[in-house]
């Protein structure tokens, strides 16, 4: 399986208009596969449980298709299924989230996006992208969900309180905290905003 992004290293951006009320539950699997994947991994921090809750919370999804509402936008009811089936599966094993490093997701054949052209380029890049994963794996299970929601799959914030069931004003206080957490990170790693 291979996850590729855009050149910012972000999935591509999916429009939410007014074509929405046509989404089939075979067009929602296409579109947002790989953003469920980025999700799961980021409150898992394991690629295999991961892939196993996407597959699950898009069964689920599926069977109760009738529940959707398709004038609402699809991805913030799908992740909050996929959200409490990462949290039951955590409970379930009463373990702390195994943590992958980028390297063991790139010998399963997970690509790390670049966004740079030649070797050397390629090269700076991805120790700049594997220390980056590191300062987000470091992160509480909290801030790395709201941090890629937010940031990396570019959820309003009204989006990301449906997804997780709190307030508009909880998203903008935990967002805060969570970015000033990871900037924090990121300059103990060498990294510089």
């Amino acid at each position: 399986m291979t996850l590729s992004a855009g050149a910012s290293g972000r999935p591509p951006e999916v429009s939410q208009t007014a074509s929405m009320p046509e989404l089939s539950p075979e067009a929602a699997y296409l579109r947002y596969r790989a953003r469920a994947l980025y999700s799961a991994y980021a409150l898992l921090g394991n690629m295999e449980d991961a892939m196993e809750m996407v597959h699950e919370a898009f069964l689920r999804a599926f069977r109760h298709w009738d529940r959707f509402d398709p004038e609402r936008d699809f991805y913030p009811w799908f992740h909050r299924i996929l959200r409490n089936l990462c949290f039951n599966q955590m409970r379930s094993r009463k373990r702390s989230p195994v943590k992958q490093s980028l390297e063991d997701l790139q010998e399963q054949g997970i690509a790390i996006p670049t966004g740079m052209e030649g070797p050397l380029d390629t090269a700076t890049q991805n120790e700049r992208a594997v220390r980056m994963g590191k300062a987000i794996m470091g992160l509480s299970q909290d801030d790395r969900e709201i941090i890629l929601l937010r940031e990396f799959h570019g959820l309003s914030y009204k989006d990301i309180a449906e997804a997780i069931g709190c307030p508009i004003g909880t998203v903008m206080s935990r967002l805060h905290t969570a970015r000033t957490r990871l900037r924090a990170a990121l300059e103990d790693l060498g990294i510089t905003l």
